[in-house]
């Protein structure tokens, strides 16, 4: 299996606190605490816990794949932490520290046994690019490039709601697939190949998965809502320092919109 790993921070410990002799101990004390300062210094600025393993955002994340050649993974590499990036510049913060770090996986393997659709679960993402990017497509968009990539987005941001708002799959998904489409502008893409079709995110396929986003999209949901949405979800987490219930994520969603969206949550079984 190749694996393409994130660079890791420098050690710690290039400063080393001895006793010399003859040194008065007040002074040894001193350069203790002056150590014990910059080691807290590194860990709050982020490196240190990503030194020892602790943390990596999303676009950190290991990628593993049993199938790819090394320059398929260089390849698929690049245009999974592109996307990543850009999902965490969508909605204003990465992964929750609690939930992190996690692996992606690109191709079927040990731990992504099922060939079916892509998923996100804790601590893993199972993409199965590998094989979809296998089948010949003469109008589709190099692996490197964000069109290409919707379904990075889209599992993305189930692991960035882990943490967030309490766990139900139909509140997700329909913003998983809104945000996936307006990141990777994937519809744009395809109408510059002779296509002509709408590129509005708002879901139009009829599923109990999406049944909220697409009431939400007939009060009038922007991508400028979606990403203060996100955002403003993020910022409420760290006040109260605990996920948000499906009521609470709802208020949100009203305050944002200007317009009660408690129908759309209760049309969807939500609430």
């Amino acid at each position: 299996m190749f694996h393409d790993s994130s660079p890791s921070c420098f050690p710690i410990g290039s400063n080393r606190s001895t006793l010399r002799l003859g040194e008065p101990l007040v002074h040894f004390k001193e350069k203790i605490m002056k150590n014990l300062f910059l080691v807290l210094m590194f860990v709050l600025l982020g490196c240190g816990s990503q030194a020892y393993g602790q943390y990596k955002g999303l676009a950190d994340s290991d990628i593993v794949c049993e199938k790819c050649t090394p320059d398929q993974l260089t390849e698929e590499s690049e245009g999974i932490r592109k996307a990543a990036r850009a999902l965490v510049d969508y909605t204003g913060s990465d992964l929750m520290p609690d939930y992190s770090p996690v692996t992606i996986h690109v191709s079927q393997d040990g731990a992504c046994s099922s060939g079916a659709s892509p998923y996100a679960d804790y601590g893993y993402i199972c993409l199965y690019s590998y094989e979809k990017h296998a089948l010949p497509c003469s109008d589709c968009a190099p692996v490197t490039e964000l069109p290409s990539q919707v379904m990075m987005v889209h599992e993305g941001l189930h692991e960035w709601f882990k943490g967030r708002v309490e766990f139900n799959y139909n509140l997700e998904e329909g913003f998983c697939k809104f945000v996936s489409v307006d990141v990777t502008k994937i519809l744009e893409f395809i109408n510059s190949q002779g296509h002509d079709i709408d590129t509005s995110p708002c879901i139009h396929s009829e599923s109990e998965s999406t049944k909220l986003v697409q009431g939400l999209c007939s009060l009038g949901l922007t991508p400028d809502n979606v990403r203060e949405i996100l955002r403003n979800t993020d910022e409420n987490v760290k006040i109260k320092g605990a996920p948000l219930t499906i009521k609470e994520f709802s208020e949100l969603v009203t305050g944002v919109m200007r317009r009660d969206a408690t129908p759309a949550f209760r049309d969807a079984n939500l609430l």
